[in-house]
């Protein structure tokens, strides 16, 4: 049997673990991983998942898996590479690009840079069923046409990876920023006190508010830090039981790609 480890919104464990296939309550979350393979010659592995997968079957898409229960996101991706396509990557050559909480799984995003032919690789016949590399263009045609997995922050990756912004510093400020949740406010400051990202959902009435404010420094954007916020005010919202009105541009685009909150909007 599979075991799944539970944690919050910020990746923390809470020391539960639970069966695979379990139900996840609000605000819970279990830790899942996407790799983003590029070769030197700047090409992006893409593998066909196996007909015989409970979970989109036939589709196309990047190196995708849950983690064991006491297993990294970092170890994870190793062991999945390794798994799925028989090739083996060490640490120093994958690099955290963004952290993306959606559903019940907490999608930790990584770029791992490996240069290996398809003929090379052994592909677990339950999982996978064939690769190939594609060059970013052919990827983005791919997206458009339909023959590509596709979710929100697809495209906005596949920018960063194309143009190498991925840089390990602003990575790790990123993955290490500190939200701070008021009652009708989740913020972020940098060490010096300056407000980096912020989030404001004033009440409308005892039971409503409206999100109808959200701001990312300059220097962080393009890192998923305004869905991080979306993500966290939906989380604190739903736990107190208020309803949101989206007032600005962002939620409410937010909203139309997160459907499963839907039931929260008025």
């Amino acid at each position: 049997m599979e075991y799944w480890d539970v944690c919050d919104q910020e990746g923390n464990r809470s020391g539960q673990i639970r069966p695979k296939g379990s139900a996840f309550a609000p605000g819970e979350y279990h830790p899942a991983m996407e790799a983003w393979i590029v070769n030197s010659r700047g090409e992006i592995l893409i593998q066909q998942r196996s007909m015989q997968c409970e979970i989109l079957p036939g589709v196309w898409g990047l190196t995708t898996g849950r983690m064991l229960a006491g297993e990294s996101t970092l170890q994870g991706c190793v062991r999945e590479i390794r798994e799925e396509l028989g090739v083996c990557v060490c640490p120093a050559q994958i690099r955290f690009l963004r952290r993306i909480p959606r559903g019940e799984l907490l999608w930790d995003i990584y770029l791992v840079h490996k240069d290996v032919s398809i003929g090379e690789l052994t592909l677990q016949g339950e999982e996978v069923a064939q690769a190939r590399w594609i060059s970013p263009s052919e990827f983005l045609d791919l997206l458009k046409s339909g023959g590509l997995f596709r979710y929100p922050e697809i495209e906005e990756l596949l920018s960063l990876v194309e143009t190498g912004q991925t840089d390990q510093k602003n990575q790790g400020e990123n993955h290490r920023m500190k939200f701070i949740s008021e009652t009708n406010r989740i913020y972020s400051e940098n060490d010096e006190g300056k407000l980096i990202a912020e989030i404001t959902f004033p009440a409308l009435d005892d039971d409503t508010v409206a999100i109808d404010h959200t701001f990312v420094d300059a220097a962080l954007r393009g890192q998923g830090v305004a869905g991080q916020l979306m993500q966290k005010a939906v989380v604190q919202l739903r736990r107190v039981g208020k309803k949101i009105k989206p007032v600005c541009s962002y939620a409410q685009k937010w909203f139309s790609e997160h459907p499963e909150d839907a039931d929260l909007l008025v």
